[in-house]
């Protein structure tokens, strides 16, 4: 059970970070810049949706500023990955 589970979990991780077959290496530096300049969206959007659900709204900003702060940290690694890994094709 466990070397199946770390298998799947190998599997996921190989998946999630690998890149489109079709993309060039021009449209994979843009859209890594593109990733990283839009990346501080994302504490705006997450602070307004749990703003907006929250029965407690210093709870809810609390917690979409947290999570938009994961969310744009991931894109900006994202990004950056896409920007220094661009010419590897």
């Amino acid at each position: 059970m466990k070397k199946t589970i770390i298998l799947s979990m190998v599997c996921a991780v190989i998946v999630a970070f690998s890149t489109p077959v079709g993309a060039t290496p021009i449209e994979k530096l843009k859209n890594g810049f593109t990733d990283i300049i839009k990346s501080p969206l994302e504490v705006v959007d997450h602070t307004k949706a749990e703003a907006k659900e929250a029965k407690f709204l210093p709870f809810g900003v609390m917690g979409g500023l947290l999570k938009g702060t994961f969310y744009m940290g991931k894109k900006v690694v994202g990004g950056v990955i896409d920007v220094v890994t661009f010419p590897i094709e």
